[in-house]
């Protein structure tokens, strides 16, 4: 999957989505993994993957959701309705210390987007990330792995249905066996949540 232009958000989450990617950084980078290192890398992730989207950037909702949107006539937040990542935050995290350790030494200074890329960032931040890899590191992996949702309550209950998913539950995991060739949303699949662009 390439990476999508971020959704139009606003300058101060572009910046915002900068520091959370730097601090990502610095945490896996600078200090010594323990279990408070990786609860705070997990946060700015987490924000990172918040910003990324902008506040009003959740690109996909179930078919109920949509239902129940349509049905109340207010704006999403105010239906009832949960804003879930489709690959879990975990798992994003994950993925960030991967490439951080894996690529130790990181692009160099000035390497990072440029402003032909359309990347939905401004100037400002553009120029922020080339004098921070490691943070667009991050960002890249951020970008490529968040896709954010609104489910019902009663769907995100479906997560936790072990005897559906062999035992386990997928609430902060993929099911098992899955694969990076495979769907982003197939924790959806495997809960029979039907989700579309919105």
């Amino acid at each position: 999957m390439t990476n999508a232009p971020l959704p139009g958000i606003s300058a101060s989450d572009a910046l915002n989505f900068y520091w959370h990617c730097v601090i990502a950084a610095k945490l896996i980078d600078e200090l010594p993994p323990s279990t408070a290192a990786k609860s705070h890398a997990l946060r700015a992730v987490r924000m990172a993957t918040l910003c990324a989207t902008g506040r009003n950037g959740v690109q996909y909702a179930s078919d109920e959701a949509i239902r129940i949107k349509s049905l109340e006539g207010k704006r999403w937040e105010k239906c009832g309705l949960i804003k879930e990542h489709a690959f879990p935050v975990s798992l994003v995290c994950k993925r960030v210390y991967a490439e951080l350790k894996t690529n130790q030494e990181g692009p160099e200074v000035g390497t990072g987007p440029s402003e032909n890329e359309d990347l939905g960032l401004t100037p400002e931040t553009i120029a922020l990330f080339q004098t921070s890899p490691r943070a667009w590191q991050v960002a890249l992996i951020i970008r490529e792995w968040t896709h954010v949702a609104w489910i019902t309550k009663e769907e995100e209950d479906r997560f936790d249905d072990k005897k559906r998913h062999d035992g386990i539950s997928i609430r902060n995991r993929m099911p098992k066996n899955w694969t990076d060739d495979q769907s982003r949303f197939a924790r959806y699949d495997a809960c029979s949540i039907s989700i579309s662009l919105i």
